[in-house]
């Protein structure tokens, strides 16, 4: 069961973590360095039937330091490469695949294609390198909970593994096994781990 902690943000909060692996409590061998940024705006004036206007905005950063043994600290950099990697070749496999299929189709049909045709797949072309991209990690991210337990369990990580209907918004892999961060806004911050024991020797820490 994974805990939730929430904490204040600021700029250039301090956040302590354990001196060991997040998620195995093995001996410390490398950190992450994870920066997060909180916004918060407020329409001050301005606008029409609640559009536009002026803002007023206010933001808080800082960077997590966050401690891996050296298996699951390569285990981390390993599974965010795969899924960058998932991502930007869907991009041109996704283009390449919308502007080819409705030749083909149009070859099928006609026997032939006509100048006109190169004009109208270039529409399927942007829509196949936007869609296929989040289609092409959802499926890796399916395959990695099925082989690295790390991610299968990390929050928001197992509605994969599990089938819930959950698993088709989950958050975002940010590259932190066992461990999800959340900015609520420029003054809140929420963590969640996998580990209970880490979880609770961060609070006191905090």
């Amino acid at each position: 069961m994974s805990q939730k902690i929430s904490r204040r943000l600021s700029q250039g909060a301090r956040f302590h973590f354990p001196d060991k692996c997040i998620y195995c409590e093995q001996a410390k061998g490398n950190t992450i360095s994870y920066p997060v940024r909180g916004t918060t705006s407020q329409r001050i004036g301005g606008g029409i039937a609640g559009v536009g206007g002026v803002y007023r905005v206010w933001s808080a950063s800082t960077t997590l330091q966050v401690p891996y043994c050296e298996k699951h600290h390569r285990e981390a950099i390993r599974v965010r490469a795969i899924l960058r990697a998932a991502v930007v070749a869907g991009v041109p496999l996704g283009a390449a695949l919308g502007y080819a299929l409705p030749l083909i189709l149009w070859l099928l049909r006609r026997g032939a294609i006509e100048s006109d045709c190169f004009g109208c797949a270039l529409v399927p072309a942007v829509l196949g390198a936007v869609l296929l991209p989040g289609v092409l990690e959802w499926l890796v991210r399916m395959i990695l909970c099925r082989y690295s337990e790390p991610f299968a369990n990390t929050p928001r990580s197992r509605a994969y593994a599990s089938g819930s209907p959950g698993s088709l918004v989950p958050y975002p892999f940010s590259g932190l096994l066992g461990m999800r961060v959340d900015v609520k806004s420029s003054s809140e911050i929420e963590l969640e781990f996998a580990n209970d024991e880490i979880a609770q020797e961060f609070d006191g820490l905090n």
